[in-house]
């Protein structure tokens, strides 16, 4: 039997974003989302989560880019530019050697802590454009915050589209026991959410397997289309999710199990 989680990143980066994605869960086949730690609506949109959608997976979406940070710019002068702000995600690859780990460790930390105050049951961790995976310095820092914690971890994708990267840090997370999805799919979102991509995803033939189904589900707004360049292909990726032939596919098939990273990996 497959088992499948279907993960919707950038839970409170919007209003619109974060009701899409519980729409996509209430209505659909969404079965766990990543919220941003400083998002621009996440203390409401994690109370509407907390009431409207107890069995929908929570994990901590990890970021350096495009929103602010937790900790002021002072603590974090490696992580932050001359305003004071993250780093855009090719100006972070530029600058990636000059990360200090402290910084960093102290800033995820903050993130999961926030998330964690705001009252939401969190199961692992994930990325902000997976800079988890940027390089061994962000590796290091989420192996010892998903120990310390007992989080499960998205299955390594480098930004840096680095295959050497990504062997490394699978064979470091199996050395500390980290638990992670065998396979890992985000051609759902790189296909702007057609359904046929979809539709094929959950009828492959890899069996039996652990798979995260990346998603960016949402509903736009205009703050979205200010901040982010993925904006209409959000709302054709939740109404994928909610097709009519998408839930029949799940709900009649034997070999799909739709679950959470805490059901996957017990923690």
């Amino acid at each position: 039997m497959k088992k499948i989680i279907i993960n919707a990143d950038d839970y409170g980066l919007t209003p619109s974003v974060s009701k899409g994605i519980r729409n996509a869960h209430l209505n659909g086949i969404l079965t766990s989302t990543t919220a941003m730690a400083t998002g621009f609506s996440i203390e409401n949109d994690a109370k509407l989560l907390i009431n409207e959608c107890p069995f929908l997976g929570v994990g901590v979406h990890l970021t350096l880019t495009s929103v602010p940070s937790v900790l002021p710019k002072n603590q974090i002068s490696t992580l932050v530019n001359n305003n004071g702000d993250f780093f855009s995600i090719k100006e972070l690859i530029a600058n990636n050697e000059s990360i200090d780990e402290i910084e960093l460790y102290n800033e995820w930390k903050a993130q999961i802590e926030k998330l964690l105050t705001l009252g939401l049951s969190i199961g692992h961790l994930d990325s902000h454009h997976y800079v988890c995976y940027l390089n061994k310095k962000t590796i290091n820092v989420m192996i010892k915050l998903a120990k310390e914690y007992n989080f499960s971890v998205r299955a390594p994708a480098s930004p840096n589209r680095c295959e050497t990267l990504k062997r490394d840090a699978e064979s470091l997370l199996n050395k500390e026991g980290i638990k992670f999805p065998s396979i890992f799919y985000d051609d759902f979102t790189k296909q702007e959410g057609e359904l046929n991509v979809l539709l094929e995803l959950l009828r492959f033939d890899n069996n039996p397997a652990n798979i995260e189904i990346l998603s960016h589900a949402g509903i736009v707004d205009s703050l979205l289309e200010e901040i982010s360049s993925l904006t209409h292909s959000r709302e054709t990726e939740l109404k994928s999710l909610c097709d009519e032939k998408i839930i029949n596919l799940v709900n009649e098939s034997a070999d799909i199990q739709l679950t959470t990273f805490k059901k996957m990996f017990n923690n």
